[in-house]
């Protein structure tokens, strides 16, 4: 605090034995040692009070960034759950809506187109077969079967 040397000291000591006189040098040295460590003391107190304030003042703001972070992600967290939410209603929708196509859509469309591909077919099948025996005749098919005996 103060710089003070070992002369000045004894300067200051030489001065106070002359002013104050040798019978009350000894108490009042006392007294003043007693006064400076009281002044110390309430110094570093209210060096610590102001610290701890500064201290508490930091740990106000952090808490303040903290809640605030907090919040805005919690705020998104909310945001993507309800923009979740939204697409697997949407989905659902979706898939519900496919459901009753497929349960729907074998009994009304596709039976149908498989009935009229099959009438076509049978068609073609009595009339190929009604072709045959004019294009081959019953000797056809017995000169047809010693020739391929032969070869």
């Amino acid at each position: 605090m103060f710089d003070v040397a070992f002369s000045e000291l004894i300067v200051i000591g030489v001065v106070g034995l002359i002013v104050i006189g040798p019978e009350k040098l000894p108490k009042m040295a006392r007294t003043l040692g007693m006064l400076a460590g009281r002044m110390q003391r309430y110094v570093s107190d209210v060096k610590t009070d102001i610290e701890r304030q500064m201290q508490y003042e930091d740990l106000q703001k952090i808490q303040q960034e903290i809640s605030q972070s907090f919040i805005e992600t919690k705020a998104e967290v909310e945001s993507v759950g309800q923009t979740i939410t939204g697409e697997v209603a949407a989905l659902e929708k979706s898939v519900e809506s496919l459901v009753e196509k497929v349960t729907v859509a074998p009994a009304a469309t596709d039976v149908e187109p498989v009935a009229e591909q099959a009438k076509p077919l049978s068609a073609t099948a009595s009339q190929s077969t009604e072709e045959l025996p004019a294009l081959l005749t019953p000797s056809d098919v017995k000169e047809s079967s010693p020739q391929k005996n032969q070869q």
